[in-house]
């Protein structure tokens, strides 16, 4: 499969092979496929098979008999050794694009659920500037096989591959093949004792030796299901480390690790996680203006584009109304566009881009955005928790459940906000016991929608002192929550019987219209 991306120019099919070619030699002779030569030749054989017009014929069969020299006849749905291989190499190549190969013009792709390559063709590639570069630097060690038995190392090297391409999907990390210029060091051991696996990983500073994350895991495998294990713990991992409420950003931010300077991207994380512990208007404000001020000056950056994305939704979500619905949509959009334009394999810019979609209601150009975010990042919780929230409202509530539980497996200590979406989820679901739990976990105001999605629980299910309590805190401040919870239901777009569903436990409550 030949894909053209942002190419300026056309290539000829002979000057197309030249330019992979060319591009293949300076993979295979990289860091990460030194002394891998299995992997070598895996990558050179699809590589060359397809050039040559036979992708479609890249079986599992075909490769195993002429890459991995298996015996003519052998019995490639139950060996599952090429697949074992694939996902090396996938991990491979994430990590030669994570470092070495971040700005090559030309990228080598193996889609999951295939073997064939495709050939993205990205043009010339602008050097990053210092003020997009990442600070932060992980070096991921050897994992040590601690079960006894050799014939388990390969679990080791399983799991140590997967962390390090799930970490090397955030555009604001480095991941290094030698940890010398590392910030952190991660390491862990695994032991598998029958069908069991336990993986213990942790995550040091070189700063001063300090641990700053020691996580056990422990979960049931088949043969057929160790790829998906060793992919789901790398997944959580990797979330528990980088992602909004994770443990690197926590660890900057409560040694100040920031900058008078240009916002660069995980720069621009710590400031998002910041200002979602306490969302509040000033926050609001006067992140927007650092942003908007920044990007006049720097204009070339995407990740302060895609922070800033999510700051115009918040000023409706939040009610802040420093700007009218259609304008904040509009910005929204537009900033979403360009962070994505400026890189397309920026997983924050696409989730940027498919809630910006979603409340400009175009759902087709939403699905399209969100399931290239999840292409190229599937360790970005809040995403996940996004994509729920626009499920539920959308109709397909199973789905909905399935991708905000997800959410909730990725993550340590959820935000606040999970709580406050699982227990609309909940209530749409008919499930208000569950519903009533999850929303008295929520420790903010949850942009003043917390006590009406409370009353509403509590009106379906039956008087009680909660209930009275409720909904005298409701009619304290009625114009407020009333305003609130109209612009939240436009903004989501939240159709009519989804509407009368969630009204209908308001007025079981006592109040006659929210909506």
């Amino acid at each position: 499969m030949l894909k053209h991306t942002h190419t300026q120019q056309t290539c000829d099919g002979a000057t197309l092979r030249d330019t992979v070619q060319t591009h293949l030699a300076k993979v295979l002779a990289s860091p990460p496929f030194q002394n891998t030569v299995r992997l070598s030749d895996f990558l050179r054989y699809v590589v060359r098979r397809t050039l040559e017009g036979d992708g479609d014929q890249l079986k599992s069969y075909a490769i195993g008999v002429d890459v991995f020299g298996k015996p003519e006849g052998f019995d490639a749905a139950s060996d599952t050794s090429v697949r074992v291989q694939a996902r090396k190499l996938r991990a491979r190549l994430d990590l030669y694009y994570a470092t070495e190969g971040a700005h090559d013009p030309v990228r080598i792709v193996i889609p999951r659920g295939t073997y064939r390559p495709s050939f993205e063709m990205r043009g010339a590639v602008q050097p990053v500037t210092l003020a997009e570069q990442s600070p932060v630097k992980l070096h991921v060690g050897r994992f040590q096989n601690i079960s006894g038995d050799p014939r388990y190392d390969y679990l080791a090297q399983g799991f140590e591959d997967d962390i390090r391409a799930a970490l090397a999907q955030f555009r604001d990390l480095s991941v290094l093949s030698q940890p010398d210029r590392a910030d952190f060091m991660v390491s862990g051991t695994v032991r598998s004792v029958d069908t069991l696996v336990r993986v213990a990983v942790q995550v040091e500073s070189r700063a001063d030796g300090a641990v700053v994350y020691t996580e056990k895991f422990r979960q049931a495998f088949t043969a057929k299901s160790l790829f998906d294990v060793q992919e789901d713990i790398a997944a959580r991992v990797a979330a528990r480390v980088v992602t909004t409420n994770g443990v690197l950003l926590s660890t900057q931010a409560s040694r100040g690790d920031r900058q008078d300077a240009a916002l660069n991207a995980h720069q621009c994380r710590l400031e998002l996680a910041s200002y979602l512990n306490d969302p509040t208007l000033a926050a609001n404000v006067s992140l927007v203006q650092r942003l908007e001020r920044e990007i006049r000056e720097l204009p070339d950056r995407s990740s302060p584009l895609a922070i800033l994305s999510v700051l115009y939704g918040d000023d409706v979500r939040a009610s802040f109304c420093q700007r009218s619905e259609k304008a904040n949509i509009r910005l929204s959009l537009d900033a979403a566009e360009r962070a994505v334009a400026l890189d397309p394999r920026n997983a924050v810019a696409h989730y940027a881009l498919f809630c910006a979609q979603y409340h400009a209601g175009n759902f087709a150009g939403y699905r399209a955005a969100a399931e290239r975010t999840l292409e190229l990042n599937q360790s970005m919780p809040d995403a996940m928790a996004s994509i729920a929230f626009y499920e539920a409202f959308l109709g397909d509530l199973d789905v909905a459940l399935e991708r905000m539980l997800r959410a909730f497996d990725l993550v340590s200590q959820p935000p606040p906000w999970y709580f406050g979406q699982m227990a609309i989820l909940r209530y749409l679901r008919e499930e208000y016991e569950l519903g009533l739990d999850a929303i008295n976990r929520v420790s903010t105001p949850f942009y003043n929608i917390k006590a009406p999605c409370k009353l509403a629980i509590l009106g379906q299910l039956g008087p009680s002192e909660a209930l009275e309590y409720t909904r005298r805190e409701v009619l304290s401040d009625l114009r407020t929550y009333m305003d609130c919870t109209q612009r939240n239901a436009r903004f989501y777009r939240i159709p009519t019987k989804t509407r009368l569903h969630m009204m209908s436990g308001i007025v079981k409550a006592g109040i006659k219209s929210l909506f």
